[in-house]
């Protein structure tokens, strides 16, 4: 049994990745079902922080009982999402696989992240998500830094512990010339200089601070031929944008405000190249999302990111803008070398070796 995200969380990779491992698992080798909370409290009409606990309450109070009825009919129950670990007592009865994308939650939890904040009842929520993840009966980690995490902070054995790195979750459409070049139109990107891009969330550890700090590091050194920077994904916070309003004000940053698919995968494709600094991630999936339709890539120095990237991207210090600059400098005089070297990078996470991991793993838990 796959058990998959409460719709309404509007949590996309998650749902991307119950997507593609209900779209190739082998019916010949596996019999399998998907499950999810239904939305029930969560769809009345009420004011937005009460739909918050109703939705809580369709999760936790409706869901596992329904959840423990359907799991009797499995060998193994699959839960999809750490996030989800409050789920794994009610199954306990049966092997339990918990997929961990990252446990940076439960880390700001105990104030291991600088800048993210977790109050009281957060710090419950995670202790409560942190014990029930040890209940389960086996843990496969994204990458090899969220594994060491995983070892450290829920004491776990190592025979209770596997990486199994996930695929590229969804794959880029056909796209042709004249839908990027006016992709880049429409947010005032197309221009002699071209643009980098940045795809992320407002979390500090995407570092967009950092980020416009090696833009105008980037236009020091390049003057005016220094491309401009398009920042995809969720509005900038006030106070970011306050300290770098220079670099907007001159049009060299650009918000992309929670871009459509089609939209994001010709920025990418436009995109002169990728800057992802982020101080910490799971994974890093917008790395191969760029490396898959040949955008060069620069990242950070840090695992995941080099776990990630390979030798396929330049690497820069995320805390020292002058080194990011020069990141990016390197990366554009090597464009065609990283763009040759990103495709091959991303065959390395295809779907077919993830879906071969989780059947031994099912294979290994069901006896």
């Amino acid at each position: 049994m796959l058990v998959g995200n409460y719709r309404p969380d509007r949590q996309f990779s998650m749902l991307g990745f119950e997507r593609a491992m209900v779209s190739a698992l082998p019916g010949d080798r596996v019999k399998f079902e998907a499950i999810h909370p239904s939305e029930r409290l969560g769809r009345l009409p009420a004011p937005a922080p009460w739909r918050k606990w109703l939705g809580y309450a369709d999760k936790y109070l409706l869901f596992p009982s329904r959840l423990r009825r359907a799991a009797r009919s499995f060998d193994v129950v699959h839960v999809l999402d750490q996030g989800n670990g409050m789920w794994v007592p009610s199954v306990r009865d049966r092997p339990v696989l918990v997929t961990c994308h990252d446990l940076m939650a439960i880390r700001a939890a105990r104030g291991e992240i600088p800048g993210w904040s977790v109050g009281p009842s957060g710090q419950r929520f995670q202790k409560m998500i942190e014990g029930a993840l040890r209940l389960a009966t086996h843990l496969a980690c994204d990458s090899q830094a969220t594994l060491q995490d995983a070892k450290r902070l829920l004491s776990l054995s190592e025979d209770r512990l596997s990486f199994v790195p996930i695929s590229l979750l969804r794959r880029p459409p056909e796209l042709n010339a004249d839908e990027i070049r006016s992709a880049a139109e429409r947010y005032g990107l197309a221009n002699p200089n071209g643009y980098l891009l940045h795809v992320g969330g407002g979390q500090p550890y995407k570092n967009r601070h950092g980020l416009l700090s090696v833009l105008a590091a980037l236009e020091r050194r390049m003057g005016s031929a220094c491309p401009k920077l398009a920042l995809a994904g969720h509005p900038l916070n006030p106070a970011t944008r306050n300290t770098h309003a220079g670099l907007f004000e001159r049009r060299l940053a650009v918000d992309v405000v929670r871009p459509d698919d089609r939209t994001l995968w010709a920025l990418y494709a436009g995109a002169r190249a990728l800057v992802f600094p982020s101080l910490l991630e799971g994974f890093g999936l917008p790395i191969l999302e760029a490396q898959a339709v040949g955008c060069p890539v620069v990242t950070s120095n840090r695992a995941p990111m080099t776990e990630v990237a390979g030798e396929a991207a330049e690497f820069l210090d995320p805390t020292d803008p002058e080194s990011g600059a020069e990141a990016v400098m390197r990366a554009l005089g090597r464009a065609e070398e990283l763009r040759r070297l990103g495709y091959e990078n991303v065959r390395r996470f295809s779907t077919e070796a993830m879906i071969e991991g989780y059947l031994r793993l099912y294979e290994r838990l069901a006896g």
